[in-house]
Formats: structure tokens, sequence, C-alpha cells
């Protein structure tokens, strides 16, 4: 098929800018929440154990103590 040929005839000028816009609009919203979610993470820090799910030992919440497993 020539590149002449290969066109939408029913495809108007206008469907054309709308959705390249739209695509813009959306990628845009996309990478400013990203820019926010980073900018938000980034001032908030690591944290502290607790919020790595350790217990104030630094020890893991998920892995019981040897002490009172029973195996």
């Amino acid at each position: 098929m020539r590149t002449e040929d290969a066109f939408s005839p029913g495809l108007i000028p206008g469907q054309v800018i709308f959705t390249l816009v739209m695509f813009g609009l959306i990628y845009s919203l996309l990478v400013s929440l990203k820019i926010f979610l980073i900018m938000l993470y980034g001032r908030k820090g690591p944290g502290d154990a607790n919020d790595r799910g350790q217990d104030k030992r630094g020890q893991d919440e998920l892995v019981p103590d040897a002490a009172t497993s029973e195996a």
C-alpha cells in the first residue's frame, strides 16, 4: 500500500487534534502526580523502625521470637 493511500477518509482533523490534546493532558496529569508523590514521600523521609514493620527492639514483627516459639 502506498503512503498516499494509507489514510482514514472518515477521520476528521478535529478528532486527531482532540486525541493528541487528551493524551497530552493525561500524561501531564500523571507526571504531575508522580512529582507530587515523590516530593511528598521525599520530605517525609524514611521514617522510624515502626514504619518499616519492626517492633521497638528493631526486630521484624512477622518473625516470632526464639524464646516464645515451641518448635
